[in-house]
């Protein structure tokens, strides 16, 4: 039986986080928060991971694949979206830089393909997860869901 863990993420100010387990098909966790503080949870989760004996892959999307769709929004709200994009090109390098100081497996992660943007209910329909989420949550968890 194959046993690997997936852990997703989401940066941004409120950065989202899902751990994927493959060996029961289920999410162990699904939460979100201050990064520093997740960045423990995520350390916790690999070694916990790792000591039962799986491969741990960390994804975490990368702002560097965004595609701009000015023509779909306002000069404000693209303006707006392009600032907020820097400070999570800054965070996509903090967990870049704290994946491999910690020897974990980072894999950038397109969010072209991935599924975005889902609301509680089909996202609780969809992967069984009662418990309560996040828009942030639900990204990171759509990342890693069924691998």
């Amino acid at each position: 039986m194959k046993k690997e863990t997936y852990i997703g993420i989401d940066p941004g100010t409120n950065t989202g986080v899902a751990v994927w387990c493959s060996e029961h098909k289920r999410f162990d966790a699904i939460m979100s928060g201050k990064i520093h503080i997740l960045l423990d949870e995520v350390y916790v989760y690999h070694f916990l991971k790792q000591a039962q004996g799986h491969k741990v892959f960390i994804f975490c999307e990368n702002p560097n694949t965004w595609v701009p769709m000015r023509g779909r929004m306002s000069q404000k709200e693209f303006d707006s979206r392009k600032k907020g994009a820097g400070s999570v090109m800054r965070d996509f390098a903090i967990w870049k830089d704290f994946c491999e100081d910690h020897d974990m497996e980072f894999v950038p992660k397109s969010i072209r393909g991935t599924k975005k943007k889902v609301d509680a209910a089909f996202f609780k329909k969809l992967t069984g997860w009662q418990k309560r989420t996040s828009k942030d949550s639900r990204d990171a968890a759509m990342m890693v869901f069924k691998m």
